[in-house]
């Protein structure tokens, strides 16, 4: 289960250093950083699932996060396929 908390004051300079965030201005990159949330998944536990609504956006600040997608393939029936994020 994930723990969710208001971000630390430092999450504004993490957020700088974020190839995404790049050509955001101040202004933008203040507002981010004010709606941010740190959310601390333990290992084992899930942070959402494919069908899930995209009510957020992700980025791991430390660690690693496995990506599970499942996909029904014509030919090969269904199969899971793994992406790893670190």
């Amino acid at each position: 289960m994930s723990k969710a908390k208001p971000a630390a004051d430092n999450v504004r300079p993490f957020l700088e250093t974020v190839p995404l965030f790049s050509g955001l201005s101040t202004t933008i990159l203040d507002d981010l950083a004010a709606h941010c949330r740190s959310v601390q998944v333990e290992k084992g536990n899930y942070l959402f699932f494919q069908e899930d609504a995209a009510r957020s956006v992700y980025v791991v600040r430390s660690g690693w996060i496995v990506i599970l997608l499942h996909s029904k393939v014509a030919f090969d029936g269904d199969r899971d396929a793994y992406v790893i994020v670190t």
